[in-house]
């Protein structure tokens, strides 16, 4: 075989190598793109093995970041790469508490706006932990809330009554910092079937308090005796909150302009 023949032969092998590790790179890459393989340690903990499932995903357009915005620290042109921002969506499902099925989104949307807003470095940037995080405790918000629905809303008002009221777990001061979710998930009651809404009241991560606001359209909707009886719950309400998570808990209560309270 002549020199010639050989070197051909050593930089075809090189190309395959090249290509190959090309090819298990970008494989690496786009696993760590895929929140629930990435995560797949943090998504068992959250909901327990074996007791969720990737179902599936989807690729989504955004009005809320372009694609330039993501991948410098440097302003773009408004006249190039102003393509609409895209962002992934996974869908889990999982057991809930009672034995149920649900499907919850898991989405890199937040951190896609964030990384448009905070460039490299910034320390407003969230790290994909940390935006993933912020999706957990989305979830884990909703299962403390449906809790205080259970433990105040229902022994006190009719099914039609409690359905005129959002409840949620808000916070105050803003934003939490992104090191807030580098705890938050290091906390123990921070699971999907397990967190209760004193985990967050009590917790010195961040400012959590409850929020109770009625809805007006579905107020109107009411006859005037339950009408009234929802105005009427506002003290019992007050009593309840105070009795089941402590004199200290922090709420905000909204039921019209003449009935509401609040406690900082």
């Amino acid at each position: 075989m002549n020199k010639t023949n050989k070197t051909g032969i050593v930089v075809i092998l090189i190309i395959v190598l090249i290509g190959g590790a090309a090819v298990f790179m970008y494989s690496v890459w786009q696993g760590r793109q895929e929140w629930p393989r990435r995560f797949r340690t943090e998504l068992d903990e959250f909901f327990g093995e074996g007791n969720w499932e990737w179902v599936s995903e989807e690729t989504r357009s955004s009005s809320m970041f372009k694609e330039g915005d993501i991948h410098s620290s440097y302003p773009y042109s408004p006249q190039i790469d102003r393509m609409p921002g895209k962002y992934h969506v996974w869908n889990i499902v999982f057991t809930n508490r009672n034995g149920e099925k649900e499907l919850w989104v898991l989405s890199d949307h937040t951190m896609m706006i964030n990384h448009a807003k905070n460039k490299p470095l910034s320390p407003g940037r969230y790290s994909p932990k940390q935006a993933f995080t912020q999706q957990l405790m989305e979830i884990s918000m909703e299962a403390a809330q449906e809790e205080i629905k259970q433990e105040i809303l229902y022994p006190l008002l009719s099914e039609k009554e409690a359905d005129c009221l959002d409840v949620s777990i808000s916070y105050h001061n803003g934003n939490p910092t992104p090191e807030m979710y580098d705890e938050l998930i290091k906390q123990p009651w921070f699971k999907a079937n397990e967190v209760m809404p004193s985990d967050y009241i009590d917790s010195s991560l961040h400012d959590f308090y409850i929020w109770i606001r009625a809805h007006d359209y579905k107020v109107d909707k009411l006859t005037e005796s339950e009408r009234q009886h929802l105005m009427d719950s506002l003290d019992e309400l007050e009593k309840m909150l105070k009795e089941t998570y402590g004199t200290d808990v922090g709420y905000e209560i909204y039921l019209d302009e003449e009935h509401k309270g609040i406690s900082i």
